[in-house]
């Protein structure tokens, strides 16, 4: 919504945004002075962590949180309402108790495929326009019969007139990782739980290090999340000590900007063993980065092998670790991959790419409900 926001407004299409009680701070300084209105409320949403206590709350609370959305929306009377995700039933059905179009974004392959079967049921039967991170992230959720009229796939948008790589970029970011410029680093960014597989990746580098005479570092870029910390550093700060990787194997939060640290790569590799199309992906390939990824979520659909970068199986490990080899070894078939990425990026990530989908989203929505 930062992207979207000011080519939406463009486009006609005002945002307010409704969100968790907890929304960061910054975020809501830095939305307020755009002028985006905010709405906060203390939903309860289902978690996989404290399994029974979270979810024990979220179904006694469920009939309050939807009365009391259902307030928020009377408060605003939008148009249309867009849910991003797809737990988040309550505001779809404050939404349809107000007769008011629904845009539901499917936006990652996490939960698991019952969830994805019985929730992908509900969203053929609520939604008046489907939202999905790449046609093969519907499929997964078992989108079939009557609904190929009402599915818009997207990407999440890019900033490509900021994510572009820059020889300064690559020196600022060289420093902060502590890592010599003439190196080879490849790197990933993402938030530290378990959907980004980070015990994977320092697998993988193991590997790689073990059968390279390169100078190589990985670099792993994140915000902790608190409720994985502890299994965090138990399968993968600890494995990195352990095997005597951390001169080689270095972590961060990251404090200098997204684009910068991208710059600093000379691969990305993304591990995660489930996801939509990760937003840092798509910033990775406009800085010009080769990609090598699980082939989760639409990802087969941005990354052609050979072209944008390379593709493996979560657990196909050894794939992975023979790709990356291949790239530390032929900095012409990274140069040609880069400029792909580039060129891609460009043509179909772009944020005025992007709000134009949601647009059509919101005007197809709107025509289905007056119908």
């Amino acid at each position: 919504m930062n992207r979207l926001f000011l080519p939406l407004r463009d486009q006609d299409y005002e945002t307010v945004l409704c969100v968790h009680k907890d929304f960061e701070s910054k975020w809501e300084e830095h939305f307020n002075k755009l002028g985006v209105r905010i709405l906060k409320y203390d939903f309860k949403r289902l978690r996989f962590n404290s399994f029974l206590k979270n979810n024990l709350q979220y179904v006694s609370s469920f009939s309050k949180d939807v009365r009391e959305i259902e307030k928020l929306i009377e408060e605003v009377k939008p148009d249309v309402v867009q849910v991003c995700g797809l737990l988040n039933v309550q505001a779809v059905l404050a939404a349809k108790r107000l007769n008011i179009p629904v845009v539901w974004q499917l936006l990652s392959t996490f939960s698991p495929p019952p969830m994805r079967f019985l929730y992908g049921q509900l969203v053929k039967r609520w939604a008046d326009s489907i939202m999905s991170t790449g046609m093969l992230v519907s499929r997964k959720h078992y989108l079939n019969g009557n609904v190929q009229g009402r599915i818009f796939p997207f990407y999440p948008p890019v900033d490509t007139s900021r994510f572009v790589g820059a020889n300064e970029k690559r020196r600022e970011a060289r420093q902060f990782f502590g890592i010599p410029e003439d190196a080879i680093v490849i790197g990933t960014v993402g938030n530290r739980n378990r959907q980004k597989s980070h015990d994977q990746f320092v697998r993988i580098a193991q590997q790689v290090l073990s059968n390279t005479e390169k100078d190589v570092y990985f670099v792993i870029v994140g915000a902790i999340t608190p409720s994985y910390q502890s299994t965090y550093q138990s399968l993968v700060e600890q494995f990195i000590q352990t095997n005597g990787l951390s001169q080689r194997i270095k972590l961060f939060e990251s404090t200098i900007p997204v684009d910068t640290i991208l710059s600093g790569f000379d691969v990305f590799l993304l591990s995660s063993m489930a996801e939509g199309v990760p937003t840092v992906l798509l910033e990775a390939m406009s800085v010009g980065v080769p990609v090598v990824s699980t082939d989760v979520g639409a990802i087969p659909e941005i990354i052609k092998e050979g072209k944008n970068g390379f593709l493996y199986r979560p657990g196909q490990n050894s794939r992975a670790v023979d790709y990356l080899i291949t790239l530390i070894n032929d900095p012409v078939l990274r140069n040609r991959l880069a400029d792909n990425n580039v060129r891609d990026a460009k043509e179909k990530f772009d944020t005025v790419v992007c709000s134009k989908v949601h647009k059509n989203a919101y005007d197809f929505a709107l025509q289905q409900h007056v119908a």
